[in-house]
């Protein structure tokens, strides 16, 4: 899309590096524990964002900032990610590039600029099934760019102009069913346009939510309604299909629902958790 910057790494510079691995789970091609020893990868996630990052900094009492994972007597065990800066809010994100005087991306102030809120300005892989609701914004803030993009990208104009519709998993009302139909109908249905591998992962992150919600309570998965507890239903697993969730965020967004779900009925979490209870018994 763009002229490549000079010494750039290149894929057949790497011996063992292929598509499908991602730079920090092929960082010991690229940093080989012989040369470089102790390597960190320092990321800037928020844990503002998502209780899935949240738990990514909560794993350890001490140094929760450094993430080891992997295997430990596997061929990465001298990469470890870093997150210095999991605790930062919005404000503080903006606040210290001026406060410091920090050069930072203007496409952002593009994005302001066109009236997109903070939380929702990102600068990412733009045909994710999260950043493609805001793939419409590359035609207004870098034109030429998005010229190209049209033109090398199959679908993305249509993307870019449905994206936030029903069409694509999103701003779904009940009207959106064909007669007859239900939210659970609509999973399976949704599933069979994927191939097979894309299917298999649809299917078992449905079943991972489903078992999760029965563990917690004896009331089937509602149809369109988040239920109180779990803040699970058939809409919002139909609506992981139909947007290709194959990582199944949904699943970190759930207690939020059913917190939302509890409010609205005026009752407490410790509540909700007594009627399961009396429901079990």
């Amino acid at each position: 899309m763009r002229e490549k910057p000079a010494n750039t790494i290149n894929m057949e510079d790497v011996p063992g590096f292929h598509k499908e691995l991602d730079h920090t789970d092929g960082s010991y091609l690229l940093y080989p524990a012989e040369q470089y020893g102790m390597v960190a990868h320092c990321l800037g996630i928020r844990t503002q964002e998502s209780m899935r990052r949240l738990r990514i900094v909560l794993q350890t009492k001490d140094d929760n900032w450094i993430s080891f994972g992997g295997n430990p007597t596997g061929p990465d065990k001298n990469c470890v990610k870093a997150f210095p800066i999991y605790d930062w809010m919005f404000r503080d994100v903006w606040f210290a590039p001026w406060h410091f005087k920090w050069d930072y991306n203007r496409v952002y102030d593009a994005m302001e600029q066109a009236g997109l809120n903070w939380p929702a300005q990102r600068v990412s892989p733009p045909y994710g099934e999260e950043p493609m609701q805001i793939l419409y914004l590359y035609q207004l803030i870098e034109p030429q760019l998005w010229d190209k993009m049209t033109r090398r990208v199959k679908g993305a104009a249509t993307a870019a102009r449905y994206a936030n519709t029903e069409l694509y998993g999103n701003r779904m009302t009940d009207d959106a069913l064909p007669p007859g139909m239900d939210w659970r109908d609509m999973f399976y249905v949704a599933v069979e346009k994927w191939n097979p591998k894309q299917k298999q992962a649809l299917l078992e992150g449905a079943a991972s939510l489903i078992d999760s919600h029965t563990r917690r309570t004896t009331r089937p998965v509602p149809d369109a309604a988040s239920d109180p507890l779990t803040g699970l239903s058939w809409k919002q697993i139909a609506k992981q299909a139909l947007r290709g969730d194959f990582k199944n965020r949904l699943k970190s967004t759930l207690n939020n629902k059913g917190e939302a779900v509890s409010r609205k009925l005026g009752l407490s979490l410790d509540e909700m958790l007594e009627i399961e209870q009396r429901e079990y018994v």
